[in-house]
Order: C-alpha cells, then structure tokens, then sequence
C-alpha cells in the first residue's frame, strides 16, 4: 500500500478516514481488496474504519466475502 507523505496528504485524510473505499475492475474472490484492507489496518492501528470494495464486474464465487471488507458494489454480477 502506498503510504502518502505530509506532502502528498496535508490533512492526513488516509490516516483518519473512517469510511475506505477500494476501487478495482474486477473482483472474484475479493482477496486483493482484503489484501489492501490488512495492509492498511497494520499502517494505523487503534483507528478503525469501514473498508468497502466497488467493481466494475463481480464475480461472485460460494466461498463469500472476506472478513475485512464490510462490503462490495458492483456495475454488474456474474457466476462461474
């Protein structure tokens, strides 16, 4: 995950944000968002927010989401 520095975030909006959102194409598992998730629960721990996942296209699988996202939004839904 891309830490920003004073620079690049004055206000330091990543590190108080209470509500995440990840933005990617596609997602199937959701793994990759989760991944992202962790990462930045470990950057700044002792300050929880809500972390959701938007796609374009969601696969979904019978396997479910991954703890660490609160949810996922999608433009469209497919099955394998």
């Amino acid at each position: 995950i891309h830490q920003p520095g004073i620079e690049e975030d004055p206000h330091d909006w990543l590190g108080c944000a209470r509500n995440v959102v990840i933005v990617d194409d596609e997602a199937t598992t959701g793994a990759t968002g989760a991944g992202l998730v962790r990462a930045l629960r470990a950057w700044r721990p002792g300050s929880p927010f809500s972390a959701h996942l938007a796609v374009i296209l969601h696969w979904k699988v019978s396997s479910g989401l991954p703890a660490d996202l609160d949810g996922v939004e999608s433009i469209a839904e497919g099955r394998f």
